[in-house]
């Protein structure tokens, strides 16, 4: 069972990766989920048992990165370390990130916009849902 579940996670973490390079590649709109299950060498409908629809996967990306930048900020965060340490190190560590997932953060800056990300829209940008036990609920105002 456990090795299910490590190839499934496998799996949509290989369509998350692929689709973030072809929407870099293509464009978010250009992109179908026919060219990635065609790039993962499946079917069209295999996708669908991973996410709900094209949006639901830029919101997957979008969440991905949001969350590997929340967490690398908490271990900078609640480090001992001076102030201007514990900063020059949560620059680097999200450049590190950056770097190392670039396609990941292209997608997100680059095609999370209103009109792509309709149903989660405000989620993603002024609420996004982050919850933690010694830091609060963090909410954007425009």
């Amino acid at each position: 069972m456990k090795k299910a579940l490590a190839k499934e996670e496998g799996t949509k973490e290989q369509l998350l990766r692929v689709s973030a390079e072809l929407f870099q590649q293509k464009g978010y709109r250009a992109t179908s989920m026919r060219d990635i299950a065609q790039v993962l060498g499946i079917k069209t409908s295999s996708i669908y048992y991973y996410i709900t629809s094209k949006e639901d996967l830029l919101r997957e990306i979008s969440l991905k990165t949001m969350d590997m930048l929340i967490k690398a900020g908490e271990k900078v965060a609640f480090t001992p370390s001076p102030p201007e340490e514990r900063l020059r190190q949560l620059i680097l560590s999200h450049v590190q990130l950056l770097c190392k997932n670039l396609d990941l953060f292209t997608v997100t800056l680059h095609e999370l916009t209103r009109t792509n990300a309709s149903s989660f829209w405000e989620e993603m940008v002024f609420q996004y849902p982050f919850e933690s036990s010694s830091c609060p609920r963090i909410i954007y105002h425009t």
